[in-house]
C-alpha cells in the first residue's frame, strides 16, 4: 500500500495532465492559479482560495481548509477538478 493510503493515478489521467503542465508545451497550456476576491465554503477565506485556469478557462479549484475531526485534517490543501459554478468565478 502506498504511503498514507494514497494510490497513484492511472497513466491515462496522468499523461494529459503532465503534458498540460510541461514547460515545453505551447504558450498558454499551463495551469494557472487565480486568487478569488471573495471566500467560498468551507472556510470562506479568500486568501487561501484559488481558481485553477487552463488556457484561460476555469478547470478547478485549490483551497486550504482544516477539516477538524475528519481524516482530511492532516491534508490542509484540497483540489477539485470540476469547473467552479459560474457564480463562484470572480
Amino acid at each position: 500500500m502506498p504511503k498514507g493510503g494514497l494510490r497513484p493515478l492511472p497513466d491515462d489521467i496522468v499523461a494529459p495532465v503532465a503534458r498540460a503542465g510541461d514547460d515545453t508545451a505551447a504558450t498558454g497550456s499551463r495551469f494557472n492559479l487565480e486568487p478569488t476576491e471573495r471566500g467560498r465554503p468551507p472556510d470562506w477565506d479568500a486568501s487561501n482560495d484559488y481558481n485553477v485556469l487552463f488556457r484561460g478557462r476555469p478547470v478547478g479549484r485549490i483551497w486550504r481548509a482544516i477539516y477538524k475531526d475528519s481524516e482530511w485534517r492532516y491534508y490542509p490543501w484540497h483540489w477539485d477538478i470540476r469547473p467552479p459554478d459560474e457564480s463562484d468565478i470572480d
